[in-house]
């Protein structure tokens, strides 16, 4: 009966432990989960006012997907950090200079590649499905969308945890 008992203990200390570690990971996972939910909510603002002013300049304008995407991508990006930057990634209000600049050099980058290739996709889709220009911009811009919001979220947790060695937010 003891070695039964004793067994039993070992098992519920066994258990325990586990349900410990587990409990951490699951912590961990869900404090990730919930960063990436609070930067998908704020660039999703973003590409709220990119994809309105985006339109705006296809439609009435008259500007082209790339010149189009140029500018309401460089007015999305700014509010996306200065935002993200505060309210996920940074406990200490510092930096932020430093790391806009730095940022603003991907986001260049970045724009004038996803502005080509929206550009290519538009006229992609225009030739093959015959669709007017400014519906296929606007398709264009959909279909790149969550190509750029992984890109920015991998390089925003980058320039703040690993470039600027600096931890984020506790959750």
């Amino acid at each position: 009966m003891k070695k039964a008992q004793i067994r039993t203990k070992s098992l519920d200390r066994t258990l325990t432990r586990g349900v410990k570690i587990i409990k951490g990971r699951n912590c961990k996972m869900n404090n990730e989960w919930r960063t990436i939910l609070k930067f998908v909510i704020i660039s999703g603002t973003g590409w709220i006012m990119d994809f309105g002013i985006y339109s705006s300049l296809v439609a009435y304008a008259v500007f082209s997907p790339l010149y189009s995407n140029l500018i309401s991508a460089t007015i999305a990006i700014t509010f996306v950090f200065f935002i993200s930057i505060y309210k996920i990634f940074l406990k200490q209000r510092r930096f932020v200079l430093g790391g806009f600049f730095i940022y603003l050099i991907y986001q260049a980058l970045s724009i004038f590649l996803f502005s080509y290739l929206i550009d290519m996709t538009s006229d992609f889709i225009m030739i093959h499905y015959l669709l007017a220009s400014n519906i296929s911009s606007i398709l264009a811009k959909c279909i790149m969308t969550p190509v750029t919001l992984a890109t920015n979220y991998l390089f925003m947790r980058f320039l703040i945890v690993k470039l600027l060695g600096t931890k984020e937010k506790d959750q």
